[in-house]
């Protein structure tokens, strides 16, 4: 891998003489990177409180994205293992934004029921059910971006 070295990767890219596994490589590196500045737990350490919620989520945040990458690229893998970065950046708009709308209805009803059965204010700190959403939002991403991912690889789907 040429971490540092954009040009020699650049040609390597041209020549296509980067694997499909490498190129994943490359992805989940910046993958990861780009998760991290969104940490609560990380941005707590800079002075912002947070609270064990917080930290749960972040964990389950990078743990879930990481491991349904995994799930995605051997998907691709086990199909024609080709074009796997291009594929899950082009499916991977829709499927958000299918995600976003069923995340975004998940959490009117979530607020409407906690409305009409609590009597305790919501709070402004994370709990549980932050945490659930994230799962949720996660679990339902990754499960139609696997679903597409078939389709997309000719993996005896439709």
């Amino acid at each position: 891998m040429q971490i540092l070295n954009d040009r020699k990767l650049a040609r390597r890219l041209r020549e296509d003489a980067v694997s499909e596994r490498e190129q994943f490589y490359y992805f989940m590196v910046l993958l990861v990177l780009t998760i991290l500045p969104s940490s609560t737990w990380l941005v707590g350490q800079l002075g912002i409180t947070g609270n064990y919620w917080d930290l749960a989520s972040d964990i389950a945040l990078i743990v879930l994205t990481v491991a349904g990458a995994i799930w995605v690229f051997n998907t691709n893998a086990s199909g024609d293992n080709k074009n796997f970065v291009t594929r899950y950046i082009c499916l991977g708009l829709p499927v958000s934004i299918q995600a976003g709308v069923f995340i975004i209805f998940t959490t009117v009803v979530i607020f409407l029921l906690e409305e009409l059965f609590s009597t305790i204010m919501i709070e402004d700190e994370s709990t549980i059910v932050d945490l659930i959403l994230i799962v949720v939002f996660l679990s339902f991403f990754f499960f139609r971006l696997n679903s597409a991912m078939k389709i997309a690889c000719d993996n005896s789907a439709s």
